[in-house]
């Protein structure tokens, strides 16, 4: 009995392995794609053998079954594991170009890291929870590198995909944080809060890098913008919205300098932005049940909205132009 569910497990982790054997086969022979592409393959390969063994655990009678549950979640697990290191050292030292080994690269990377994220929930591991946060901003940015580089992208674009993750990062950890009882859960909120954190500075500074175009930070700080407004709501922490409004208000600016305006013109933008915050307040400010929710919101709108509009006369009056002046002053 002992000697046959030996036996039994052993064969397990070959049929895993006979069904890598098979699929790369099968494109060897059916396909002309590059090899490169097999290392994207295997990932697509461990994500299946993951929903392959839930589904397996889910069957109301598992009965036979229920023997390839584990291997395969192993599998899984140590696929992307082996490929993750793997692609990104044949990348490093064989490589100089943008090829298929950089593309099936970023997709292990990016699935790698999904399947981390799911391995550190399921088996409660903090190191697995690490690696899958940082995993996917890594694949986002290769994969945007060879784009950008095909494309003849300016760099400064890296930060609009980085940027796009980070209400992904705060609201992920918003809701892992909601679980107060799970110590675990609780854990892997803060350390996804903190990339989420972490990743809108880089973004904030990233986007600067290169400012021959500035329509790549007027874009990535609009979506921040939008992130730290999205933070102030889920985690009702009202000075957040000073940040949503330095970015806005940072967005404006760039987005006005690359319509190729005259300087003293940046400040139709900015009262223009002053205006929607005031308007936002008076939204907000409106009777209804939630009004005492809503006033701590009103104050960092209010501030920042004359903060702004101070802002907006200072160019027509350093560049002279009486008619952006009155502008200005009248709004």
């Amino acid at each position: 009995m002992r000697r046959a569910l030996a036996v039994a497990l052993l064969a397990i982790p070959l049929a895993g392995i006979a069904a890598g054997s098979t699929l790369l086969a099968s494109l060897e022979v059916f396909t002309n794609i590059s090899r490169d592409w097999y290392f994207a393959a295997l990932s697509f390969l461990a994500v299946g053998m993951i929903l392959l063994a839930g589904r397996c655990a889910r069957l109301a009678q598992p009965g036979r079954w229920q023997v390839f549950v584990e291997p395969f979640r192993y599998l899984g697990l140590w696929t992307p594991a082996a490929l993750m290191p793997l692609t990104l050292g044949l990348r490093v030292v064989t490589r100089d170009t943008y090829d298929a080994l950089h593309y099936a690269m970023a997709i292990s990377w990016f699935l790698g890291g999904l399947i981390l994220a799911w391995g550190a929930i399921f088996y409660r591991s903090r190191s697995l929870s690490m690696l899958s946060v940082s995993a996917l901003p890594v694949s986002v940015y290769m994969l945007q590198g060879g784009i950008f580089y095909e494309a003849g992208i300016n760099f400064a674009w890296h930060a609009f995909g980085l940027a796009c993750l980070t209400p992904l990062y705060l609201y992920t950890g918003y809701r892992l944080l909601a679980y107060k009882d799970d110590s675990f859960l609780s854990s892997f909120g803060r350390t996804v809060r903190r990339w989420g954190n972490v990743l809108v500075v880089v973004t904030a500074l990233l986007s600067l890098t290169n400012l021959t175009s500035g329509t790549a930070a007027a874009a990535s700080h609009a979506v921040l913008a939008l992130t730290m407004t999205l933070s102030a709501v889920i985690w009702q922490r009202p000075r957040s919205l000073y940040a949503a409004s330095f970015f806005s208000f940072t967005a404006v600016t760039f987005a006005v300098t690359e319509l190729d305006l005259a300087l003293n013109q940046l400040g139709v933008g900015w009262v223009s932005l002053a205006i929607v915050h005031i308007l936002l307040v008076l939204f907000l400010a409106r009777p209804g049940a939630d009004i005492e929710k809503r006033k701590p919101f009103l104050t960092p709108l209010v501030v920042a909205a004359y903060c702004i509009a101070a802002l907006a006369i200072l160019p027509p009056i350093f560049m002279y132009d009486g008619q952006l002046l009155s502008y200005a002053l009248g709004n």
